[in-house]
């Protein structure tokens, strides 16, 4: 395997990660700390590739790398926006003080 597969590869691992995670946030019944650690891993796997990339895009001194490294920084914020959006079935529970808080869709 060329190291730009390989390199491409392990930055992507975290994309892959993030996506598999994501059903995880809808399944049900979860509290609000359990959808919230979902997400937080499903967040973290996600910036950890492109932190990767970004870093590698700049640094690395092999230009194959670099150029690899730039593709996946190119392609990432299309894919981050999507695993960010709340998921549909992720309601909030109710509030402590039994005062219910708008609920904005955006």
């Amino acid at each position: 395997m060329k190291k730009t597969e390989r390199f491409r590869k392990e930055c992507l691992e975290g994309l892959r990660r993030a996506q598999a995670l994501r059903p995880t946030i809808l399944e049900a019944p979860k509290t609000v700390h359990e959808r919230l650690d979902c997400y937080n891993q499903l967040l973290t796997a996600a910036s950890a590739s492109n932190a990767l990339a970004g870093l590698m895009s700049e640094v690395h001194p092999d230009e194959a790398i670099r150029d690899t490294a730039r593709g996946i920084v190119a392609a990432t914020p299309h894919e981050l926006p999507v695993m960010q959006a709340p998921p549909p079935a992720a309601m909030p529970e109710p509030a402590v003080s039994g005062t219910e808080l708008p609920v904005v869709q955006g």
